[in-house]
């Protein structure tokens, strides 16, 4: 009979190589795996991909038109270990520790940004790659940002910041020392008029979308766009 080779731990959602030894003039071979798992076989070799379940590989070996009894490989995994990305301002991190990290913008590497921390330099949809102790690698949920950065179109020149987009308990606001902040609904209810505040906390608000109206002292726009609270 012949024996299951491969590794017995891989990382979960990971791939890795099995083969049989021993299997010279046989006619092929029943690969049979872990629900949830999927493999592609060359007959007496697998690829294969996990869940995030442990579970057993198992393989009958047909030769001439007989199969064999059945070889059973445990297979255990290493727990997925998938990174969380946190916000602080304009800067994005993760959650936790990991022995090196990628990140990507709008689904492209950014080259150069392979540290713990990312700060955001405009609007898309940021992810991170990282790689933990036990060589698994993981990818983030996307998280999107929106006005991280906007120019103010008032006669100032200067810039406005609003962030995060969307936020759940604190939205913050850089503007100049004299700008009035207003907020209100889509129907048109002024939740926040005239505000200087530059941390305003919004955990009780009802989510949905917004609209945010920034001006200067003479009433000059300097800034208007929407903003979801979730």
């Amino acid at each position: 009979a012949g024996f299951i080779q491969g590794p017995d731990t891989v990382c979960a959602y990971g791939t890795a190589r099995y083969h049989l030894s021993n299997m010279e003039g046989i006619d092929g071979c029943i690969w049979t795996l872990p629900e949830g798992w999927s493999g592609t076989s060359d007959s007496t070799s697998i690829d294969v991909t996990a869940n995030n379940e442990s579970g057993s590989i198992s393989a009958q070996i047909i030769r001439c038109g007989d199969t064999s009894s059945v070889t059973v490989f445990p297979v255990h995994l290493y727990p997925s270990d998938r990174p969380v990305i946190t916000v602080d301002g304009f800067v994005l991190g993760t959650a936790g520790n990991y022995s090196s990290y990628q990140w990507y913008f709008n689904g492209t590497l950014i080259p150069g940004a392979t540290g713990s921390t990312y700060r955001v330099t405009e609007n898309g949809s940021y992810t991170v790659v990282t790689i933990n102790n036990h060589q698994c690698s993981d990818t983030s949920e996307v998280y999107r940002v929106q006005n991280v950065r906007i120019a103010a179109t008032g006669q100032t020149g200067l810039n406005i910041w609003v962030y995060p987009n969307p936020a759940s308990d604190y939205l913050y606001v850089e503007a100049p020392t004299s700008a009035k902040i207003s907020i209100s609904s889509m129907d048109g209810k002024v939740l926040l008029a005239n505000s200087t505040l530059k941390k305003i906390e919004v955990s009780n608000w009802v989510s949905g979308i917004y609209l945010i109206h920034i001006q200067d002292q003479n009433g000059i726009t300097l800034w208007t766009n929407k903003w979801l609270k979730f």
